[in-house]
């Protein structure tokens, strides 16, 4: 979510002024790796519950699925092939998460109930960064990303704290106890 608020200045900072076209095309995928951060974990449900044979048939469907998206994509240029691999991808998050959710006994409202709070959280961050901004455009882009990071980092933690405190604080006992 933060990668999406601040994909102008993160893409002037780390790549360069000459980039500045990658920043749309970022903004689709940071959605996308949002949800695939939550989706390679089906691959390990099937592995660990002893159905590789699931494991690869999700891969043979989802492939040529994932390729066609792309390629309808291409006809709108490298925001279509962003666009098209970002449908593609969240029609098959579904498709493979309720098929590893059948191994695990975990029924999809209880998935969507665990994602909630930190969704919320999530978007919360998101609409703080979008409204801060315009506020910093003044600034170089360096500065930008540093606020930007530095209050959405602020803004997801203490949001967190309050939605999901009991895992907040096992976060910050972990964290502790690595000292």
């Amino acid at each position: 979510g933060g990668l999406f608020a601040l994909a102008d200045p993160f893409v002037a900072v780390v790549f360069g002024p000459n980039w500045t076209a990658v920043a749309p095309i970022l903004k689709i995928l940071a959605w996308v790796g949002m949800l695939q951060s939550i989706g390679t974990t089906m691959g390990t449900i099937y592995l660990v519950t002893g159905n590789p044979g699931v494991a690869l048939r999700v891969t043979l469907i989802a492939a040529p699925i994932l390729i066609g998206g792309i390629a309808i994509g291409l006809v709108w240029g490298i925001n279509g092939v962003a666009i098209g691999y970002a449908i593609a991808s969240l029609s098959l998050f579904y498709y493979t998460a309720i098929k590893a959710f059948h191994f695990i006994d975990l029924r999809l409202p209880e998935f969507h109930k665990t994602l909630l709070r930190p969704s919320i959280s999530t978007l919360a961050m998101v609409i703080l960064l979008v409204i801060l901004t315009p506020q910093l455009k003044l600034m170089t882009p360096l500065y930008q990303l540093l606020i930007g990071s530095m209050s959405g980092l602020a803004a997801y933690v203490c949001i967190s704290t309050i939605l999901n405190r009991a895992q907040m604080m096992s976060l910050f006992k972990i964290i502790s106890n690595l000292k």
